[in-house]
């Protein structure tokens, strides 16, 4: 027979199960992606329909923090029928005490300027809401393991 795979382990070492380090490399999202949904939805996209894709759950949509911030006050604003540029969204942030990292001038160019047309919004909600997806299939991964690990 080739190779071990049929040996039994013989040391406590060889049945421990290590949780594999996952970086940067492997971890869905698509920080392009974020960047061009919000920048669609601060130019005229949908922001209902983009909203509807992104489902429930996008307080933890977005891999990058400030992302999911500004989506939320992107949204605190549609609600309240605000008119959404970026003086009026700086403004609105800066009254609701939004942290400093999404408040800056160049952050909300930049976004503003990551996007293909605002048409484009519920597509680029469906590859973030598909990346956080992902996200939650390796944390619902690891916690399986965790409680095999528990069992055994």
């Amino acid at each position: 027979m080739v190779g071990n795979s049929s040996r039994r382990p013989t040391t406590e070492k060889d049945t421990q199960m290590e949780k594999p380090v996952i970086t940067e490399e492997i971890i869905p999202e698509d920080r392009d992606a974020e960047m061009a949904l919000l920048g669609a939805m601060m130019m005229g996209g949908d922001i209902q329909a983009c909203s509807a894709v992104i489902g429930d759950d996008a307080e933890h949509a977005f891999y990058t923090p400030q992302h999911g911030e500004v989506y939320r006050h992107l949204l605190a604003m549609h609600e309240r029928k605000m008119p959404i540029d970026l003086v009026v969204m700086r403004d609105y942030m800066r009254g609701v005490g939004a942290s400093d990292d999404v408040m800056g001038i160049d952050f909300l160019i930049e976004l503003a300027e990551s996007f293909g047309a605002p048409e484009n919004g519920p597509h680029y909600a469906r590859i973030v809401r598909e990346m956080n997806d992902r996200r939650k299939l390796i944390r619902c991964g690891w916690t399986a393991v965790d409680i095999a690990k528990d069992k055994l």
